[in-house]
């Protein structure tokens, strides 16, 4: 971080849809080499700035400053353009093409021979190698997705980040389908990422408490579209986040998310951090486990016994 001109900077984002207030005088800023973390349950406004900041929708006022310009995001291509690059919380993909397509799909790289343009396909190809092996992604280039599960999918989408450098690179809630073991590869890679300069900043948009913990030099909390607060990291603490997130000092009960089923009618629900906070009668036939011994313990590690 520097002391110079923030790199990106909301000053006064407002939107509604009819009567509903999504975002309401977001003002906040991104400085060069920082990674900022933004956290929020569900209808918080995240991924409605995401979009705002994204170019995938107008603003009804107020304006984005990026390198002390004034821009306007009238669509992704010219939010790219500009230099922010997103991931967002519903991947986008092309059915009808397979997997090397879809990693490139608008940002495919060209090649002209004798005047004539064509597809670099060698290239395209030795870079989705790459950074499918970084990823864990073991399925050929022509693969169709629908082979793919639902957090394959999800670090294919990442993966679109890793094409070209960027001034802020966008990443709304990236790890929501993945396993520790995967979210923690991206979040490495992110770290990474900042430090070779492939991104200046990042602005992680997530509900993930123990990852922006982990993750970001700054935090900002979204409560019913407006920004409840705006702290570094250590000024901050688990406790308080979730208190601020929730909006209630019953901070477990506040929290829960019920997170996955893959059997009949098992439910089993964590708080933010995965940990395990209630079982049905039929997850706990499931899984062998009662909710007294599995109360507290990592979802994850529980289902992988």
């Amino acid at each position: 971080m520097n002391n110079h001109s923030p790199l990106l900077k909301a000053i006064g984002l407002r939107k509604s849809y009819g009567n509903a207030k999504a975002l309401d005088n977001i003002n906040f800023h991104i400085d060069e080499g920082e990674i900022v973390g933004i956290i929020g349950s569900n209808s918080a406004g995240k991924s409605v700035l995401s979009d705002i900041l994204s170019g995938n929708t107008l603003p009804d006022s107020g304006k984005i400053m990026l390198n002390d310009l004034e821009v306007c995001f009238t669509n992704p291509t010219t939010a790219r353009k500009l230099g922010i690059e997103a991931v967002h919380q519903k991947n986008v993909f092309s059915k009808n093409q397979d997997l090397l397509s879809n990693m490139f799909l608008g940002r495919e790289l060209f090649k002209n021979v004798f005047g004539l343009t064509f597809l670099d396909q060698k290239k395209m190809r030795r870079i989705a190698k790459v950074n499918l092996e970084l990823l864990g992604i073991n399925f050929p280039l022509n693969s169709n997705l629908n082979l793919m599960s639902a957090g394959e999918l999800q670090l294919l989408n990442f993966s679109r980040c890793l094409l070209q450098s960027s001034e802020v690179a966008i990443f709304d809630s990236t790890t929501s389908h993945l396993n520790p073991v995967q979210a923690n590869n991206v979040l490495t890679i992110i770290r990474q990422s900042i430090a070779d300069r492939l991104y200046k900043s990042v602005l992680f948009i997530t509900h993930n408490i123990q990852e922006v913990l982990s993750l970001c030099d700054r935090i900002i909390v979204l409560r019913q579209g407006e920004i409840i607060m705006d702290r570094i990291v250590t000024e901050t603490s688990r406790e308080k986040l979730i208190t601020l997130v929730s909006g209630d000092t019953k901070t477990q009960e506040a929290n829960l998310n019920t997170i996955m089923n893959s059997i009949g009618d098992a439910v089993i629900a964590s708080d933010t951090d995965n940990r395990i906070m209630r079982m049905n009668p039929i997850a706990e036939k499931l899984t062998g486990h009662s909710l007294s011994e599995s109360k507290g313990r990592d979802i994850y590690i529980l289902l992988s016994i």
